[in-house]
């Protein structure tokens, strides 16, 4: 009886939603891929199958600051006290604030917001990295079982913030689903996986236990590692809080009790994953779809099943294992963010001294990611202009001449997610040929830098470097020139990935 009263209580105030996906990158950043998608996928769930008018879910992608707030604002002024607001938001952040490319907006001035909002029910779910500053505020442990964290039964007319990962972590985007890993199993749930009790409706304590469970085993084993969703609460009241109903969809998909394993449903049309669901045996599980053709795989134990299947308007199409076919395993990528191949070419020019000679440089650089490190070697070209001594000067005629100067190095850094990265390698370069042979400096240097990724495949570089030189015969090249000195660089260029 409580949850039908809450829910017809919710359902007769005005409701209003603001869905932000923003892929731009600020300084140190990687453009995301898939935050656009992912605010189009949470607008039809909410249209579909949670209670929302499609005029009442304003859709903000690439927004500045001042945009997100405005439309929180203009939430607000049409929200009374029985209404419901919700509020999502897909792409970056650092520390305390998201971060809209070039803009940033703190997490504080959200609270803030939701506190004022004159709204029943509010929810805010922010997908991004380092969210969970925000839902670590109040002291959730999110490393614990999602039954030390549940809200069942606790507050329905509050406000509930989740936040895809704890406050030191990084959310992901899964090239494989086309969504961030946090958002697509959020969906899943509210698309009726997470109803485990049956009862046709999905709620905050079903939906945040079921993507918090996929979303933590789904990570463990990526490169960047697990992420963690995390939860807070403002407890007022009792009763359960209600997010969508499935049952009542235009159409539904019955996964019967013969079907077992991992089961992913993608749309035929668009390729999109819309569901995965770890489905057991002798317990059918219903998801609300839109009408439209879908394709099921179905894994298990290393086997892999699929069968096809059209989802009319108010039908219920139901599979069983007899309806799907045996194929071979799928060769797409797996599971995990989307991480840049660990192999990189930087070409970079610049300029560089020692002693008396100013050098203009060139060079490329190819180096492995190996975790957080980088393994790098690489070679160029120095071109100092020298002045000739007086002798050679009236042989020649000439007063000054270029010399080619080919240094190489190799050497090791440790680069943050961000884009910063220091280190140390060392440099050898033959600086002087005559006709007994070649001299060489060699010296070791400390390395500074950043890239700033413009697209998966290509990024700025700016590369510091200080070291010092050896070498017996400078003087040869120019009188007065040191045998051991200081060798400092500055260069600017671009790093590409395969």
């Amino acid at each position: 009886m409580l949850t039908l009263a809450f829910s017809l209580a919710a359902l007769a105030g005005p409701d209003r939603a603001v869905v932000v996906g923003s892929n731009r990158a600020g300084p140190g950043q990687v453009p995301l891929q898939w935050a656009h998608r992912d605010a189009e996928r949470v607008r039809d769930v909410l249209v579909e199958i949670g209670g929302f008018a499609p005029e009442d879910v304003e859709v903000l992608l690439d927004p500045g600051a001042d945009a997100v707030l405005a439309a929180i604002d203009g939430a607000a002024a049409s929200l009374d006290d029985t209404g419901r607001f919700f509020l999502y938001y897909s792409g970056h952040a650092r520390a305390r604030t998201l971060a809209l490319g070039p803009d940033e907006l703190s997490v504080d001035t959200i609270d803030d917001r939701l506190a004022s909002m004159p709204a029943r029910q509010r929810l805010a779910v922010l997908d991004a990295c380092q969210s969970g500053e925000d839902a670590g505020a109040k002291g959730i442990v999110p490393e614990a079982a999602f039954s030390f964290v549940s809200v069942a039964g606790l507050t329905t007319s509050g406000t509930a913030v989740i936040a895809s990962s704890t406050a030191s972590e990084l959310s992901q985007e899964s090239p494989r689903l086309g969504a961030s890993t946090f958002t697509h199993h959020w969906l899943s749930a509210l698309r009726g996986a997470a109803d485990r009790d049956g009862d046709g409706a999905v709620s905050l304590d079903e939906a945040y236990a079921y993507a918090y469970d996929r979303t933590v085993a789904e990570t463990a084993a990526t490169r960047i590692g697990t992420q963690h969703p995390t939860l807070r609460v403002d407890l007022r009241g009792y009763g359960d809080w209600i997010l969508t109903r499935p049952t009542p969809a235009t159409g539904a998909l019955l996964l019967g009790a013969t079907l077992q394993g991992a089961v992913t449903v993608t749309h035929r049309g668009s390729g999109s994953v819309l569901a995965e669901v770890a489905k057991v045996a002798d317990d059918p599980v219903r998801l609300a779809l839109a009408p439209g053709a879908y394709d099921l795989t179905i894994t298990r134990r290393g086997a892999t099943q699929t069968c096809g299947c059209e989802v009319r308007a108010g039908a219920v199409t139901a599979l069983e294992r007899d309806d799907c076919e045996a194929a071979a395993p799928s060769r797409a990528a797996g599971k995990g963010p989307p991480l840049q191949h660990p192999l990189a070419l930087a070409l970079r020019g610049g300029v560089a001294y020692y002693g008396p000679f100013f050098f203009r440089t060139l060079g490329a650089e190819v180096s492995l990611d190996v975790g957080r490190a980088r393994v790098l070697a690489g070679g160029g070209l120095h071109v100092t202009r020298r002045t000739l001594p007086p002798d050679v000067a009236l042989e020649t005629g000439e007063r000054y001449d270029d010399n080619w100067i080919f240094p190489w190095n190799v050497g090791a850094v440790y680069q943050h997610p961000w884009g910063p990265y220091l280190g140390a390698d060392v440099v050898a370069m033959s600086y002087y040929h005559d006709a007994i042979g070649s001299d060489w400096a060699v010296g070791p240097r400390v390395r500074a830098g950043a890239d700033v990724w413009l697209r998966q495949w290509i990024g700025l570089n700016v590369d510091l470097a200080l070291g010092v030189l050896v070498g017996e015969n400078w003087p040869l090249i120019e009188a007065g020139a040191p045998r051991v000195g200081p060798y400092p660089a500055v260069s600017l260029g671009v790093r590409l990935r395969p």
